[in-house]
């Protein structure tokens, strides 16, 4: 089936009008929209039985455009917060405040007799980064081949680490240092070997 010009002139007539009427339609819609400050109303529409079928929502220019609904039920507009970070928490000297900070006062030799280790928990909110020190020496992190290391539970604010080291001394001093830019804050812990049973 082949179509004459006039065909063609006729469908394209057709699309074109369709075009405009959807035009015109979204113009009027975008009118009755808008309230006094010129921004679209949040108001729900109402089909013909009176239950809500679109709800207004302001586009990037501050037009408003309809969002059908489903079940009679409004979507309400997307509004984005703009929250304030938490304040930070300071000691006097502008170091960060340790909010917690539990250790053990002892620990004991694991099984295999050449290991201890003693797990120390905190919570340092500000604290933008935190050092580490067995008996005055930064322990490797992560599980190593040899002793000592540490294994964090988490960034620098909490909530620990656990330090594993040779048990052949009878106590060890844990230092811990947390900064907040210049400024830092210090704990130090000192803990026994258990006497074997």
């Amino acid at each position: 089936m082949s179509y004459g010009p006039s065909a063609r002139h006729r469908a394209a007539t057709c699309c074109r009008s369709a075009l405009i009427a959807s035009g015109v339609l979204v113009a009027v819609m975008l009118a009755g929209c808008t309230n006094s400050t010129g921004t679209a109303s949040v108001e729900p529409s109402s089909t013909a039985g009176g239950s809500p079928a679109a709800v207004s929502a302001t586009s990037g220019r501050g037009a408003a455009a309809s969002v059908p609904c489903c079940h009679g039920d409004s979507i309400p507009p997307r509004t984005t917060s703009s929250a304030a970070p938490p304040p930070l928490l300071t000691t006097a000297e502008g170091g960060p405040e340790v909010v917690e900070f539990g250790a053990p006062g002892s620990f004991r030799c694991l099984a295999n007799g050449i290991e201890g280790q003693a797990t120390i928990g905190w919570s340092v909110p500000s604290a933008t980064s935190v050092t580490v020190l067995l008996d005055g020496k930064a322990p490797a992190t992560g599980i190593q081949d040899s002793l000592p290391y540490q294994i964090p539970a988490g960034p620098a604010p909490g909530v620990g680490s656990t330090i594993v080291f040779p048990c052949d001394s009878a106590e060890h001093t844990f230092t811990f240092v947390w900064a907040l830019g210049d400024a830092s804050t210090t704990r130090s812990v000192t803990v026994t070997r258990e006497a074997a049973s």
